[in-house]
């Protein structure tokens, strides 16, 4: 059975052509019909593509904890690049008796939790008293088992990873 949906944009053409000719023989639109379609055709073929992040989540369900998900958003440019503002903030000292791997983890501990509290959009991960965790909150993000609190790393990575893009081209 043909269908709408099922039909081509040229089949659709011809097919509306056909129509509007034997139309046009009667009421005289032939020829705006026809310039409808050609400037429809036209639009179809200049439209640009989306270059912006859509408000499409991606629901991952958790390996180390059965029945748990997370919901992960990707980042937008802008937020991309305040990421890295947070992570450009880094201070390499010239001193000797600086700890440069303390700096760094700290970094590192901060731009982790501003991941989990502004990508992970939605879980049903809870603390032992039943409460919903907060990822806005650090210390609920501290309490996560370690092995936990890496796959939703992981799968943050995943979705907001360039590298991984590239590499699956």
């Amino acid at each position: 059975m043909w269908s709408l949906e099922d039909a081509r944009p040229a089949s659709l053409t011809w097919l509306l052509l056909a129509f509007a000719y034997q139309v046009g023989s009667r009421t005289g639109c032939f020829n705006i019909v026809v310039h409808s379609i050609i400037k429809h055709n036209v639009q179809r073929e200049n439209e640009m593509p989306v270059a912006v992040v859509t408000s499409e989540h991606h629901r991952e369900e958790l390996k180390t904890l059965p029945g748990a998900f997370v919901v992960v958003r990707e980042m937008t440019y802008g937020e991309r690049l305040n990421r890295s503002g947070l992570a450009g903030a880094m201070k390499i000292l010239k001193d000797t008796k600086s700890d440069y791997a303390g700096e760094i983890s700290m970094e590192t501990q901060r731009l982790t939790l501003w991941d989990f509290a502004n990508l992970v959009v939605e879980h049903n991960l809870e603390d032992t008293d039943g409460r919903t965790l907060n990822f806005k909150n650090e210390q609920d993000v501290r309490k996560l088992n370690s092995r936990i609190g890496d796959e939703v790393g992981q799968l943050i990575d995943k979705w907001n990873s360039f590298e991984d893009v590239e590499e699956g081209n």
